[in-house]
């Protein structure tokens, strides 16, 4: 848990230098939301990855058969909890960052 903690903790600090910088360079506002989705989507698959033991290849040949309903396209009941846990994790994440967001404009 610690983990989690602590990388918390490191996002949360390079969402804050990320947001400084842009704010100092007065960066448009959808260059920033870009960013931040783009950063969640990263984050989402590297902590599945990371929880369910598997390598980025992985990942994306699961999804692609989950997505075209092929043979070797079905998650474990324990890969479903985990992926929603994560998933969960990662929206809070994006929460607390839009509300900073929203905070400072």
């Amino acid at each position: 848990m610690s983990e989690a903690k602590d990388d918390r903790q490191l996002e949360d600090q390079q969402d804050d230098q990320l947001h400084q910088e842009q704010t100092d360079s007065k960066f448009h506002n959808l260059l920033y939301a870009h960013t931040i989705f783009s950063k969640t989507s990263v984050e989402f698959r590297r902590k599945v990855c990371e929880e369910c033991s598997w390598s980025t290849p992985t990942f994306y040949r699961k999804l692609k058969a989950l997505y075209e309903e092929k043979p070797g396209g079905t998650l474990s009941n324990a890969e479903v909890e985990m992926i929603q846990g994560i998933a969960r994790q990662v929206i809070e994440n994006l929460r607390r960052v839009l509300d900073r967001v929203k905070s400072n404009y």
